[in-house]
């Protein structure tokens, strides 16, 4: 049974049309009712750099950096909670059907019922959010599926993760913001390592995250990389340039030994693209991936980057 693994990141719930932005949220009044007296607040209110969520990961870095911050614990708290308020007020009731994002989890569920012997499906979620999770009850129609859903910064039912995971120094006694410090917090690392197929829709491999995608990269570089078949989706050649940027900084400059030790391919999902292809979830027919399967791990890497996705 080939082991498939679906990374899911901001960009999904976007594509869907919901404010799930880190502009979005400022700009509400969940983050504009935080104390006036919190330090962390009027820091990133004032960092007008801060885009998105990436930018509020690394600022949130180098304000703990910056000097000691006595009330950082409760001021951290306090915009866990207020983000958690904001996201679970959205409305999810009208989810747009014909949306990349909900035809991506409609294709998954359809292959997951008609293959179900071949695959073993695991998606990690990165969202807060059940989108995810009402798409593909909504796609399934009561059909047996062996697939599940593990969110990898918890999820509004629970305890939300918020901070940051990758490389930078960071004080120990600001440990509050590394998001490993939360006990919500899954460790994803069997899974990547584990997978013979992976699929990543909606994250820009940001260097927040870089803990997570650098080593599987760097490994498909080394001399004992076994050779994969990597398609990374991008929006617009913008979106597509971004992505290589970030696997060259991820393996050092190496973009052209990864595509020489592996099969890989970028595609353009642009309405006006003339890569694009008609299925979402792989730009081959299952069959045919069974077929490639049975003499090696083959990857498949669904990168939707609509200049927003993180």
């Amino acid at each position: 049974m080939i082991k498939r693994v679906v990374v899911i990141g901001n960009g999904f719930d976007l594509n869907l049309g919901l404010q799930t932005s880190y502009a979005d949220f400022i700009g509400s009044q969940y983050f504009g009712g935080l104390s006036e007296y919190s330090e962390l607040n009027q820091y990133l209110s004032n960092r007008l750099n801060i885009v998105k969520w990436i930018d509020l990961e690394l600022a949130l870095v180098d304000y703990v950096n910056e000097s000691n911050h006595p009330n950082l614990n409760a001021d951290f708290g306090a915009l866990a909670d207020a983000l958690e308020r904001y996201l679970s007020d959205l409305d999810l009731s009208n989810l747009p059907k014909t949306s990349p994002a909900y035809k991506f989890i409609e294709e998954l569920v359809n292959d997951g019922v008609s293959y179900i012997d071949n695959f073993d499906t695991t998606i990690l979620n990165f969202n807060y959010t059940g989108t995810v999770e009402k798409i593909m009850e909504e796609c399934r129609r009561g059909r047996k599926l062996n697939m599940s859903i593990k969110h990898v910064h918890g999820n509004l039912s629970h305890r939300i993760v918020l901070g940051y995971n990758g490389y930078a120094s960071i004080p120990v006694e600001a440990s509050v913001i590394r998001k490993k410090a939360n006990h919500m917090f899954t460790s994803y690392d069997e899974y990547l390592q584990g997978c013979d197929e992976l699929i990543i829709f909606g994250h820009s491999l940001g260097e927040s995250d870089e803990a997570v995608f650098k080593p599987f990269f760097e490994g498909q570089v080394s001399e004992q990389a076994k050779r994969k078949r990597i398609v990374i989706y991008g929006y617009k050649s913008e979106g597509i340039e971004q992505l290589k940027n970030r696997i060259e900084q991820m393996t050092g400059g190496c973009l052209a030994l990864l595509e020489a030790k592996n099969d890989v391919k970028f595609i353009n999902i642009a309405p006006d693209s003339s890569t694009e292809t008609k299925s979402i979830v792989s730009p081959e027919t299952i069959v045919q991936f069974l077929a490639k399967a049975a003499v090696g791990i083959s990857v498949t890497y669904w990168l939707f980057n609509k200049n927003r996705t993180e």
